[in-house]
Formats: structure tokens, C-alpha cells, sequence
């Protein structure tokens, strides 16, 4: 798949409208690493700065949601550039998700992130999750940037491994909440992790889509391509 195109305006459209989305999607890093930092150092700074954040991600979507649509009125692109806009649109909309979901775990775990950095449960799993997402996340991020499926694939890989563990221990939880005297708190943050997961497993279907043309939405297995050449050819922009 090559985006690489004669018009050089059209390519000044396309590699404008990825370094938008990438600026976007570093800001919602941030917010991630916000609610790890929240569960580590300082919660009041981590609160603080997300709240900024928010606002300049909302920013973006809107922008980015008018370059795509400026380019696909303007240019009318098929095939392999039809697939890679739509990813964009997709993941634009899903950044956008997960930052209001990040905002939503910072705001339950704020007032009482002192609390719980001294709580038995919160050691094995909320942070283990939390940063198990993150990591996960960083691996879309990489996918987008660089144009690779087999890193995309192993997202999917993590997200679903994730999906699985939080499974586990939210049943765990709710068999002996007397065990978990912050139990309901650790839950609600649980499920908006979970919601999150869910989101870059979307984006990870959406890249391998649009840089293999292969549908692997709904998969029950996802085959690893780590140390194998990718099926999908890297473009430039």
C-alpha cells in the first residue's frame, strides 16, 4: 500500500492530516499516564493537567474531523487511500473516547487516590491495568506512526489478554468484596479500563484494515506476525 502520491499538495493534505492525529493521540498517552502517575506520585498534578489536556483533545477532534472531510469531498479517494481515511476518522473518534474515559478514572480515583496507594488490591491489579493499557495503547500509536500491521496485531493480541485478566479479577472481586474494602471504587475504575481496552482493540481492527485490506473485526484469533515480515507493505508519506 503506497499513499505516496503525484500531487504534491495531496501529500502535504495527508501527512497534515497524520501529524494532527498523532498530536492527538499523544495527548491521550498523557492522560493515560496520568492516571498511572495518579496511582503512584502526585494526584493533585495529575488531575490538574488532564482537565488542560481535555480541552485541547476535544480541539483536535474537531480539526481533524474537518481535514477528513475536506479530503474526502475534495479528492474522492479509493481503494487503499479510502481504507486509510476511514482509519483515521475511526481512530480521531476513539482517541477522543478514551480521553473522556481517562477523565472519568481521574475523577474517581482523585479524591481518594491517597487512600488507596496504601490498599492491598490496588497494588496487583489497578496499576498492573493500568499500565498494561497504556503499553497497549503505545503499540496502536507505533502502528499508526510507522505503518506497520504486525504491531497493530499484537495490540490486538494485548487487548484481548487484558479483556481476559480484567474478566478474572472482577469476578474474584465481586465472589469476596468484603476482602476489597475499596472494592466498588477499584470496579467502576476497572470498567472504564475495560471500556478503554475495547477502544484500541477498535483501532487496532481499523489499522490492519487499512494497511492489509484484511478484516480481522470479530476474530476469535489473531495470529502473531512478531519476527515475521509484515503482509501489509509499508507506505510512505
Amino acid at each position: 500500500m503506497d499513499l505516496f502520491h503525484t500531487s504534491r499538495q495531496y501529500n502535504n493534505e495527508i501527512q497534515q492530516l497524520k501529524d494532527q492525529l498523532l498530536n492527538m493521540g499523544y495527548l491521550v498517552r498523557q492522560q493515560l499516564e496520568s492516571i498511572v502517575q495518579l496511582l503512584e506520585a502526585d494526584p493533585g498534578m495529575a488531575w490538574a493537567s488532564a482537565v488542560e489536556r481535555e480541552c485541547r483533545i476535544d480541539e483536535h477532534e474537531i480539526q481533524i474531523d474537518r481535514h477528513c472531510h475536506h479530503i474526502l469531498l475534495r479528492r474522492q479517494p479509493v481503494a487503499g487511500d479510502l481504507r486509510w481515511l476511514n482509519a483515521v476518522s475511526k481512530l480521531n473518534t476513539c482517541f477522543e473516547s478514551i480521553a473522556d474515559l481517562s477523565e472519568r478514572v481521574l475523577q474517581k480515583l482523585a479524591p481518594v487516590a491517597t487512600q488507596l496507594l496504601d490498599t492491598a488490591p490496588i497494588q496487583p491489579y489497578a496499576r498492573v491495568l493500568a499500565n498494561d493499557t497504556l503499553t497497549t495503547f503505545n503499540l496502536v500509536l507505533e502502528s499508526f506512526a510507522l505503518n506497520r500491521a504486525h504491531v497493530a496485531e499484537q495490540a490486538l493480541v494485548n487487548a484481548r489478554r487484558l479483556s481476559d485478566a480484567h474478566q478474572l479479577v472482577t469476578f474474584g472481586m465481586l465472589q469476596q468484596p468484603s476482602a476489597h474494602p475499596n472494592s466498588l471504587i477499584l470496579l467502576l475504575v476497572a470498567d472504564e479500563l475495560h471500556h478503554i481496552v475495547d477502544h484500541v482493540k477498535r483501532m487496532g481492527e481499523s489499522l490492519i484494515f487499512a494497511l492489509c485490506g484484511e478484516e480481522v473485526r470479530h476474530a476469535h484469533q489473531c495470529r502473531l506476525l512478531i519476527g515475521k515480515p509484515s503482509s501489509a507493505v509499508a507506505f510512505r508519506l
